[in-house]
């Protein structure tokens, strides 16, 4: 997951490639392994018994997916690593106040103590300057 992520960081910030053409490429790509992977593996690839609220994850999986791409550009991968474990932490104790879900114990706390220790040191350290290219 982080090697992707500054992989897709390098590609858009570092190559000034425009976030909405690279997202359908990664689209197409996985397309065409999902393509690729029931063909190999004979499955079908019919839609038969989906439904107009089937399509709706997919949808927003979609629109998810232009998102994160616009996030990658603009505010790198690190820093949406960042707001994805908030997301993430927001969900856990929500669920844990409702109890509607897993109940906190001492490995989320200790991972909580790990993320901020993390974003710290991440605020804490000095931005690499970098030399500017002669024309």
């Amino acid at each position: 997951s982080g090697l992707a992520s500054s992989l897709c960081q390098f590609s858009l910030q570092g190559q000034n490639r425009h976030a909405m053409t690279f997202s359908m490429e990664l689209a197409v790509y996985s397309a065409c392994s999902i393509v690729l992977t029931s063909v190999l593996k004979g499955r079908s690839l019919s839609f038969s018994g989906w439904s107009l609220l089937t399509i709706l994850p997919v949808l927003t999986q979609a629109l998810g997916g232009l998102l994160i791409g616009q996030l990658t550009k603009r505010a790198g991968g690190i820093r949406k690593g960042f707001a994805v474990c908030a997301g993430v932490i927001i969900t856990a104790v929500t669920e844990d106040v409702t109890g509607l879900g897993t109940r906190l114990g001492l490995r989320h706390g200790i991972g909580l103590a790990l993320l901020l220790v993390s974003l710290q040191m991440y605020n804490a350290s000095e931005p690499v300057k970098h030399k500017q290219k002669a024309p």
